[in-house]
């Protein structure tokens, strides 16, 4: 009965995962997919690691930001498809710092993508919770915040994988146009 009890439960919460990821994705017109920790790094398959940081603390912040500048320019992408990539990726080291205490930013380009996997090891997302958190501007737990980094990933990235557990959440932001390395 016990097991049945807990199998049940574990059912549960998959039918309500898999509902508020066809739902994240449909509000976004799938541009915010919800994935597993598999799903985010089957999207790295084959990816060339650009440049990569660990993030302690605030001052990391612009340190990163660069990485993803120079990385956007020797891959090709135009100056504004550069800046919403490192506004991106300020957004979401900023959350991991945040939520999670610290971060890592890798950066990535793969058959005409730029990739930016930003990663914590927080308590992640509670599933409850992620609808607002991802999709209300203005939405947060923290006092002092103005609850728009994922209003604004959302916005300006090509596409966004999230993936949170109790382990931590991984955001993975794409941005389309050319990847083949200059000079």
């Amino acid at each position: 009965m016990v097991e049945r009890t807990i199998a049940r439960r574990g059912s549960d919460r998959a039918r309500g995962w898999d509902a508020r990821r066809h739902n994240l994705r449909a509000a976004t017109r799938g541009r915010l997919v919800l994935a597993t920790r598999q799903g985010v790094a089957e999207q790295l398959a084959g990816a060339t690691l650009r440049g990569s940081h660990a993030v302690q603390s605030s001052a990391d912040l612009e340190p990163c930001r660069d990485i993803v500048r120079l990385a956007a320019l020797e891959a090709g992408l135009p100056i504004e498809t550069m800046r919403n990539a490192a506004l991106c990726a300020g957004e979401a080291l900023s959350n991991a710092l945040l939520h999670g205490g610290a971060g890592r930013i890798d950066v990535y380009t793969n058959s005409g993508r730029f990739v930016v996997r930003v990663s914590d090891g927080g308590r992640g997302i509670p599933q409850e919770r992620l609808p607002a958190a991802t999709l209300i501007t203005g939405y947060s737990t923290r006092p002092h915040s103005l609850g728009a980094g994922f209003t604004i990933m959302r916005e300006l990235a090509d596409r966004m994988w999230l993936s949170t557990d109790s382990t931590g959440t991984v955001v993975l932001f794409e941005f389309s146009g050319p990847t083949t390395p200059r000079g």
